[in-house]
């Protein structure tokens, strides 16, 4: 499977469709993502929407591509400028949710995790949120113990949604997460990650 094609790909098709001001939602970006895939030749029956997770009760995985030697689970995200206070700080809960749903998953399953957003979350400073966009697999973003704290003990919206969105405290896993591909421009930016390591 050629990831970074389908990466690509799918950039130059939400980028054209971002610059002529067509209305784009969450679901859009994952409808973009998919068709990528497909373009790269992908078999649409090993594709799953939506597929119940393995291990948490009442959550669901974006995207299961069921391939060999091991499946892969995608989380998509797309956040755009608030328009209240405090708003980054959800959607910072938001993308932790969605990397612990990827720790979460069978120890078989390869978690990634696709990003897009605008300069509003981009210049989001707290919390090493910088250093997630800016990791590297040999460089990682780490999600502990200690950063889980400081989200519960600074970040009460933050942690509600992370609760909300697994339906348990996710303490006790410590994950490392690496950039794969980054596109960015002059107003928005496109991450695709890779959840390297679990437990």
């Amino acid at each position: 499977m050629n990831w970074e094609g389908a990466f690509e790909d799918f950039v130059d098709a939400l980028w054209r469709r971002l610059e002529r001001g067509v209305e784009t939602t969450e679901d859009t970006v994952r409808y973009y993502f998919f068709n990528s895939l497909i373009r790269q030749g992908v078999d649409l029956d090993s594709l799953t929407l939506e597929k119940e997770h393995a291990t948490l009760k009442g959550v669901s995985v974006d995207l299961y591509f069921a391939t060999l030697p091991r499946p892969h689970c995608v989380e998509i995200k797309y956040h755009r400028s608030p328009t209240r206070g405090g708003q980054r700080t959800i959607q910072f809960g938001e993308v932790l949710a969605d990397l612990y749903k990827l720790a979460f998953l069978h120890p078989t399953a390869k978690g990634l995790f696709l990003y897009v957003a605008d300069q509003g979350m981009q210049t989001y400073d707290k919390f090493g949120f910088p250093l997630l966009l800016n990791s590297s697999t040999a460089f990682p973003f780490v999600l502990d113990d200690a950063l889980l704290l400081q989200v519960q003990q600074k970040a009460k919206s933050a942690w509600a949604k992370i609760r909300s969105e697994l339906g348990r405290e996710p303490w006790g896993m410590r994950i490392e997460v690496g950039r794969l591909w980054a596109r960015k421009s002059d107003f928005q930016a496109a991450y695709l990650f890779e959840l390297i390591s679990r437990g």
